[in-house]
């Protein structure tokens, strides 16, 4: 179990990195696809909301983008990024 867990949090960390990568490349539909990949895993990922939320803004999906915005600030109020994005 410790095993598959360390697997796990690799994955994530890789999945993250390469919707980073594709958010400044432009490729916002290929940077939520990884970011739902980790979302199915930590639903409550608030860093992952709030990349998840630039990537949706930006292909000017804004009501979505806010939606998933205030997720992350509601999971983290203390998170001014989360605020800016906004």
């Amino acid at each position: 179990a410790k095993k598959l867990q360390v697997k796990t949090q690799k994955n994530i960390s890789m999945w993250e990195s390469q919707g980073v990568k594709c958010i400044y490349n432009q490729e916002y539909i290929q940077a939520i696809s990884y970011y739902d990949k980790i979302l199915e895993i930590e639903p409550k990922n608030d860093k992952v909301l709030r990349l998840k939320g630039v990537a949706k803004r930006e292909l000017g999906l804004f009501e979505e983008a806010n939606r998933l915005l205030d997720m992350a600030i509601a999971l983290n109020s203390k998170s001014d990024i989360a605020y800016v994005e906004r």
